[in-house]
């Protein structure tokens, strides 16, 4: 993005450019006096054209008659060059080297208009190396190369009278055309041409072709800009200096926006994930998808999004490249809610609506509630107290000793599918299935979501050494609103399991993996329509899964006995090679069709029935001969066919059942019209599918890797398991009467059944707690949790309550009723105590006011004294002959241990049963010592 921001500045910001020729720089423009528009002396003739490269290959003409005109504003209001069909400029070096390319590559791309198509009108030439041209109404090329050797044209797509951004590329074993940035061919030229460019002794020419001179060939029209580079530039540098061309010279660019495709990942609850391409994908039709950008609108409120460990902001961006090199994560905050976050995503020309990525739990917390005990007690933790789900899915079989769980993502299903057959290959499989598995695969078994539920299987082939194989599982129902689970199990030495015939529903007629090395191709569905080879098919090739068929083109094909259906769906991978009125394949009699029908001259893709090669489905994709392999989906019905190229809607055509024989013919079979190139996987449906099976269908079998996931190895029927980061402090967690230390387990089952224990050590503590993570056997882990054990602390003696309250509310005073005191008094009350000894809540004994023993935090005791307990006789008297009793005191014992300790003389008369009176006694004498406070108290 950075490097098209400077291209107005400077093109040579993208390397590899030899020329650049710019009619609205004024500087550039020289006339024959050497004065250019810039000098306000021009004349209006053109002279010479100066290349803004830094290369030096400046172009001219002497001639007068042979010059360009100098147009001022002509275009969007920058300058312009007219060429008159005699005009042309060229590099005038006396070795004529000039602008000789050695390498593999090029690319041009030109500002023009040309104001007729006819004959030959060049736009660069290099004879007998290289040239560029509108000819014969078309866009075309010619380049001689090094491999095979030799001098080999092509192009086939139309230019009209009109302003063009043209581009042209050739990379060393293809060409393309693009046309205001759309590619409008892409075509291996007819002498396969490889390797480097051959330079040549003749001059290089804009608008025109010659030996020493342009002679003739010229263009007729304007140019405004021609830049040329030695190497063949990347779609996404072609792209930048298509939008800088296009903003300058007002020319709008063909552009199909961008789809945000997928936009939904799960993770554990307080997990960290790495959001890859199988959750956010956006695809373009016209741009490279891992160009394209996304930028943030909002943030995930329940977590933090990082790109390369860096936190992103608002109006960040980043680029499918980077999901596609996992350089984007997520880590949940582990709240309760999983979050989603907000984006826009755009190709720098079209921008999609805001959407938003979609976040769920894997695995998360359903209960964490703190448990009470009493100082020194224990407790049982139960599932109301600590539990996460969802549980694990049962077992399939204990004879079977792995699994591994499938996920289909949800985001590559457009509705719901039933009976939908899936293919598995060696895609995201899991080190230890290629080492557990038995070579011949047969332990393989599938299960539905359960566990439990066996699935209709086909193993086509898997090799453990080369870590490849071929495995197809028909599911019941594959969800579009929620991702489809299932379960692969393995390693069981016992097993012989088999292939089963109804993995294929009773929809399919006939499929074909055409996986043989020789032979008749088997037909899967066990209906019995194996395919004979016809006339040399090559078997065994490398295929679009597997293996594959290879036909010549000539008269080889694959027949099949099968007849179609009212309705029919026909579907397969093939590659081709370009050839003449090639037919893909043929359903019904010669000369009737219904087939498949590839004609080149009229670049269509015809539905060819009764013979109507004109009942077109659309025009010939530019890929179709790229030499990949691409997704053929024909849907025939009595309202008309469909045509789905590579999971897309290519086109529709009419219909009409022909009559007479029928069969099933793959790569043609009409004696005029056969396939040349390759196929693979051909499946005959006798019902209409509909566009988001064929979609789904394609996903799966191109992309295997991003169409599922599979996770951890589970070894048996794994409960989530807790381990411990952090053990508890004031007591032992057991597990069945056993301690647990950090980095000890345990499982649900085991909190499920009472196993799980918490013992406290009787400590001076109000609270306790241990902190864990969550794991399922999965894949899945959750972030650190606690859990707390809330400590009430109690009478050590006594048995009494004591609470942490606030001491200066005497209303909620806990009042302890039966404890004791002993008082040695001295003989005036005008003299503090010398010794009490108390047997009460957290105090044993206090000696002239020093504390010897420190009570908890929070602890409140109320002692009621006697005057027999004081004394130990009925009565007591002070000097003056009066009872009195000498000591009823509260004590307060502060949560802070910084207050004073201040004891009292009560002076107060007794009741006549011995007990003090309902009222307050009045202090003697004090003394403030130690760190806890006793306070005077009411009477009982």
């Amino acid at each position: 993005m950075e490097k098209r921001l400077m291209l107005d500045a400077s093109i040579t910001a993208i390397g590899g450019n030899v020329l650049w020729l710019d009619a609205a720089d004024q500087t550039t423009i020289i006339d024959n006096d050497g004065d250019s528009v810039s000098s306000g002396n021009f004349d209006g003739q053109v002279a010479q054209w100066n290349d803004k490269s830094g290369n030096g290959n400046n172009l001219s003409h002497a001639t007068g008659s042979n010059q360009p005109t100098y147009v001022a504003g002509g275009k969007n209001g920058n300058d312009i060059l007219s060429f008159d069909g005699n005009d042309a400029l060229y590099i005038t070096d006396a070795a004529q080297t000039g602008l000789d390319l050695t390498g593999n590559g090029m690319t041009l791309i030109a500002v023009t208009n040309p104001t007729t198509t006819g004959g030959a009108r060049i736009l660069i030439n290099k004879e007998s190396s290289y040239e560029v041209a509108f000819q014969g109404g078309k866009y075309q090329a010619a380049v001689s190369t090094t491999a095979p050797g030799g001098w080999a044209w092509g192009g086939t797509s139309a230019i009209t009278t009109a302003w063009h951004i043209t581009g042209f590329t050739h990379a060393d074993t293809a060409w393309q055309f693009h046309q205001e940035r759309a590619l409008s061919e892409q075509m291996v030229p007819a002498n396969n041409q490889t390797g480097n460019i051959i330079p040549s002794n003749q001059i290089f020419t804009v608008g025109g072709r010659g030996g020493a001179i342009p002679t003739g060939s010229y263009f007729q029209g304007d140019m405004a800009e021609i830049i040329l580079f030695d190497r063949a530039l990347t779609d996404s540098e072609r792209l930048d200096i298509e939008i800088y061309l296009s903003n300058k010279w007002g020319i709008a660019l063909n552009n199909a926006a961008p789809t945000v495709t997928k936009a939904a990942g799960d993770l554990a609850q307080g997990a960290s994930i790495t959001i890859n391409n199988g959750m956010l994908s956006s695809t373009d039709s016209d741009d490279p998808d891992a160009d394209l950008i996304y930028t943030l609108s909002s943030l995930p409120t329940n977590g933090t999004l990082k790109l390369s460990g860096i936190a992103l902001n608002t109006n960040d961006t980043f680029t499918q490249q980077d999901i596609l090199d996992n350089k984007l994560t997520f880590t949940h905050d582990g709240s309760a809610a999983a979050g989603t976050f907000d984006f826009t995503v755009t190709d720098r020309m079209d921008t999609t609506a805001v959407t938003s990525f979609s976040l769920g739990f894997t695995l998360s917390e359903t209960a964490n509630n703190p448990i009470s005990l009493n100082e020194g007690g224990s407790v049982t933790l139960g599932t109301a107290d600590l539990e996460f789900g969802p549980p694990p899915d049962a077992w399939y079989d204990a004879n079977w000793l792995y699994r591994q769980r499938i996920t289909i993502d949800k985001t590559n299903i457009g509705s719901d599918l039933t009976d939908f057959t899936v293919l598995l290959t060696e895609a995201n499989m899991n080190a230890g299935f290629w080492t557990d598995v038995k070579a011949d695969g047969s332990d393989i078994v599938l299960t539905a979501a359960d566990g439990t539920t066996k699935l209709s299987r086909e193993l086509v082939h898997i090799d453990t050494v080369l870590k490849t194989m071929e495995l197809h599982v028909k599911l019941p129902t594959v969800d579009a609103g929620s991702d489809t689970n299932f379960y692969l199990y393995f390693g069981n030495a016992a097993a012989a399991e088999t292939n089963d015939p109804a993995t294929w529903s009773a929809d399919y007629a006939g499929v074909w993996h055409l996986d043989e090395a020789a032979g008749n191709a088997i037909d899967a569905t066990g209906n019995g329509y194996s395919g004979t080879m016809q006339n040399g098919v090559i078997q065994g090739v490398a295929g679009a899964i597997g293996k594959g068929v290879d036909l010549d083109g000539s008269n080889d094909y694959i027949n099949a006995a099968i007849n179609k259906g009212t309705s029919t769906t026909f579907s397969l991978w093939a590659t081709w090679d370009g050839g003449a009125n090639d037919m893909l394949f043929l359903a019904g009699n010669y000369g009737a069709g219904p087939d498949l029908f590839f004609v080149p001259g009229v670049n269509k893709i015809s539905w060819n029935t009764w013979n109507s090669s004109a009942n077109a489905f659309g025009a010939i994709p530019a890929s179709a001969s790229d030499g990949n392999f691409h997704h053929y989906v024909v849907v025939m019905e009595p309202s008309g066919g469909k045509l789905y190229y590579d999971g897309a809607l290519l086109g529709t055509a009419v219909y009409a059942d022909p009559s007479g024989t029928t069969f099933f013919r793959i790569g043609g079979g009409d004696p005029n019209y056969t396939w040349g190139g390759m196929i693979d996987e051909v499946h005959v449906a006798t019902t209409a599918r509909s566009a988001d099976w064929a979609a789904a269908e394609y996903a799966n079998q191109k992309t295997p890797s991003s169409f599922y996931s599979v996770s951890a190895i589970q070894t048996g029927a794994t409960p989530l398991t807790y381990t411990l980061t952090d053990a508890v402090d004031n007591g032992v967690l057991k597990l069945g009467g056993v301690t647990l230390n950090v980095s000890d387990s345990f499982t649900q089952d085991d909190i499920d059944s009472g196993l799980i224990t918490y013992v406290h050590n009787d400590s001076n503590t109000t609270s306790d707690f241990f902190s864990f993570t969550v794991s399922d056997g999965l894949g899945n882990i959750t972030n650190i949790r606690d859990f707390t054990f809330d400590i009430t602390l109690v009478d050590d003696e006594g048995g009494g309550h004591i609470p942490a309250e606030n001491p200066e509310n005497e209303n909620n005073k806990n009042r302890v009723s039966g404890d004791t005191a002993a008082n040695e008094h001295p003989k005036t009350p005008s003299q503090q105590l010398i010794r009490s000894t108390f047997s009460g809540e957290g105090l044993s004994a206090f000696y002239g006011g020093a504390l010897n023993e420190i009570v908890r935090e929070g602890a409140t005791a109320q002692i009621r004294q006697t005057l027999e307990e004081m004394d130990g006789e009925s009565g007591a008297e002070l000097p003056d002959g009066t009872p009195h009793i000498l000591s009823a005191l509260e004590k307060e014992f502060f949560p802070a241990q910084d207050h004073p300790l201040r004891q009292f003389l009560q002076d107060a008369a007794p009741e006549e049963n011995g007990d003090m009176p309902e009222e307050e006694g009045t202090p003697l004498s004090g003394q403030t010592d130690g760190a806890l406070l006793l306070e005077q108290g009411r009477f009982d």
